[in-house]
């Protein structure tokens, strides 16, 4: 999937966690951390992240993460990986979704 944004304004990204292969149940998420990371390129370690947005032991299932104007500030146009992923209190990660985040120029950029 294509994210579009325009550098220097605000995006909000929203996602749903439901159990796979199920009826689309919430699952517990009460002992995760989501994470969702912008990055230059796929290859970046989780540290390089230019954007990086977490939300700990969220309440429900659906995680809500907002790029400020600030945020996509740091942007020039191009595409970039965009990914959530999931911290475990045990330990493990999963990546659950990778997607590419297509930046424009915003509408004060020369």
């Amino acid at each position: 999937m294509i994210i579009k944004i325009r550098t220097a304004t605000t995006q909000g990204l929203t996602y749903s966690i439901v159990r796979d292969g199920g009826q689309g149940e919430h699952i517990d998420m009460s002992f995760i951390t989501a994470k969702i990371m912008v990055k230059k390129s796929v290859y970046d370690s989780d540290k390089k992240a230019l954007i990086a947005k977490t939300i700990a032991h969220p309440a429900s299932n659906l995680l809500y993460f907002e790029l400020t104007a600030e945020d996509t500030a740091k942007l020039s146009t191009g595409k970039y990986p965009i990914a959530l992923k999931l911290f475990y209190d045990s330990g493990a990660e999963v990546v659950l979704r990778e997607d590419t985040l297509l930046v424009s120029k915003g509408v004060f950029d020369a």
